[in-house]
């Protein structure tokens, strides 16, 4: 099967979109093709952070972010300070180096009392220093990490 590089830069042809990632015959797959530079680094930004390191096999074995383990851990002092290291560390790890962070924004219920025992996490991003982007990040009740864009 061939395929076809593209540079990031350009990801229209002819007045044609072309998809980023894998492109699958079948419409009706849970991963579709990303038509779209925002939305497929708003996925990729998702998947690191919800991926626990030890998750994947090979060469991905330290692919991913503790974030699960540590957002349900007691509100101590330092907790909003891991939270941004692992974040960061994370960014710089597995997202392209044309996505710079540019806020963490950690909210506990100390900050927000209808948090009760959760967190919630908003971070922005810029794509190639034009696109702005962001994700929120949550802990659920039932112990499941949640990450929205």
């Amino acid at each position: 099967m061939a395929y076809q590089v593209i540079d990031i830069s350009d990801f229209t042809t002819n007045n044609t979109v072309l998809p980023l990632g894998i492109s699958f015959k079948d419409t009706t797959s849970l991963l579709p093709a990303v038509y779209d530079i925002a939305r497929q680094i708003q996925e990729n930004i998702s998947d690191v952070l919800s991926t626990y390191p030890g998750e994947r096999v090979g060469d991905w074995i330290t692919y991913g972010c503790r974030l699960r383990e540590i957002i349900f851990e007691p509100n101590v002092n330092n907790l909003k300070s891991e939270i941004s290291e692992m974040i960061v560390d994370a960014f710089s790890s597995w997202i392209p180096s044309n996505v710079d962070l540019t806020s963490i924004d950690i909210t506990t219920a100390e900050d927000n009392p209808n948090l009760q025992n959760l967190i919630e996490i908003k971070i922005k991003y810029i794509i190639n220093g034009t696109i702005n982007g962001s994700v929120t990040v949550s802990g659920t009740e039932s112990g499941n990490l949640t990450v929205t864009g």
